[in-house]
């Protein structure tokens, strides 16, 4: 499957912002993933090969794609981001589409943030507007769709009680120590899905 744009032909004015978007949705069908390299059991989807995809056709239809990074923390040893993307019509500012809540984790090093930045803008543009890529999960292996459905909501509702708990009182009055070993007790079931999605026990309950 190609990165494809079906036509160059100059946007038309006056359209409104959910139909340039479903424009764009009909021209980018797709991203190929690049080659696997040294080391790697997957093949990469880039972040570069996906804003080369997009980027002809939101300028084409005069939309703009702004991110914006909202709670990042690092939790144990990984850093943690999520991704708002506004889309504005340029040629009618006043009109506006969000789409939230696309995260990442990355390991820290002195690549972190960049990393997690830019696999939520990744995410984002792909969920975003229903990009396809040629592979059935994010590793390259394939995994049963319900194994795939049921990862994808432990992951949300995990991130959803940390971001409660991490806002409780009861977490504030904690001592230091007290709050580093209740963040490691999440590192620890984070880590427990992300062994699953490895070839692990499939059999989750949410």
């Amino acid at each position: 499957m190609k990165s494809t744009t079906k036509s160059k032909e100059n946007g038309v004015a006056g359209r409104t912002i959910y139909q340039k978007v479903l424009d764009v949705m009909n021209e980018v069908e797709g991203v190929d993933k690049a080659a696997k390299k040294a080391g790697m059991n997957f093949n990469p989807l880039l972040h570069d090969d996906v804003t080369k995809a997009m980027r002809p056709a939101l300028i084409k239809h005069k939309l703009l794609a702004i991110p914006k990074y909202v709670n990042q923390r690092t939790i144990e040893n990984y850093f943690y981001t999520e991704c708002n993307l506004t889309l504005i019509n340029a040629e009618n500012p006043r009109e506006k589409i969000e789409i939230e809540g696309a995260s990442a984790f990355a390991k820290i090093d002195k690549f972190a943030t960049g990393n997690a930045i830019s696999y939520a803008t990744k995410y984002a543009f792909l969920k975003g507007f229903c990009l396809e890529s040629g592979e059935d999960s994010d590793d390259g292996k394939t995994a049963p769709q319900d194994f795939i459905i049921n990862r994808r909501g432990l992951q949300t509702k995990l991130n959803k009680e940390q971001n409660t708990f991490m806002d409780s009182e009861k977490y504030q009055n904690m001592s230091k120590e007290q709050q580093t070993k209740a963040m490691a007790d999440f590192d620890n079931k984070r880590k427990a899905i992300d062994n699953a999605q490895e070839g692990g026990k499939h059999g989750i309950e949410l």
